[in-house]
């Protein structure tokens, strides 16, 4: 598993290329035509936003739609479907789309559930280029910090870790 967690896993690369392709892991739905590991990891989804929150730095890998990178965890489930279109980001975009110019670029606020997502924003950040890449912090490994390109990558790891 070691080979797995690795930033430059030529593994892991391979299964975004070649697995979730344009889609990404967030959207890639479990289907029978994919090996038993993949889907066992498209599977455990639902429980990735317990095991880990990610911290921005240049919001290139961390999805803004599905990964806990704010207070308010997946922002997909607080704006719920319409979201994407209330907020105009489609739904595979990173944190890094949300911004121009070193600022939050969001339009006006349209319900309550958007007003506390840019009230939660003026405590963050915006993505910035020099930062380098996002980190995946996992509460199950006491607060221990990984760099890791992927929430795959971060998942590998922690199943690695369960069963040494």
């Amino acid at each position: 598993w070691n080979l797995f967690t690795n930033a430059g896993s030529l593994w892991v690369a391979w299964v975004n290329k070649n697995v979730f392709g344009r889609k990404g892991f967030w959207l890639t739905e479990d289907a029978c035509r994919f090996s038993r590991p993949i889907r066992s990891l498209l599977q455990l989804k639902h429980v990735l936003p317990d095991l880990l929150r990610c911290e921005i730095r240049n919001g290139e890998s961390a999805s803004f739609w599905f990964d806990s990178w704010t207070a308010l965890g997946p922002l997909f489930n607080m704006l719920g479907v319409g979201g994407p279109r209330q907020l105009r980001l489609p739904l595979g975009v990173s944190v890094a789309s949300a911004t121009m110019n070193g600022s939050w670029r969001l339009p006006p606020a349209r319900s309550d559930e958007a007003t506390s997502l840019q009230i939660a924003l003026t405590t963050i950040d915006p993505p910035n280029a020099s930062k380098g890449p996002d980190i995946y912090i996992s509460g199950e490994m006491e607060a221990e910090t990984l760099c890791v390109n992927s929430p795959l990558e971060l998942l590998i790891t922690s199943c690695d870790r369960a069963f040494r």
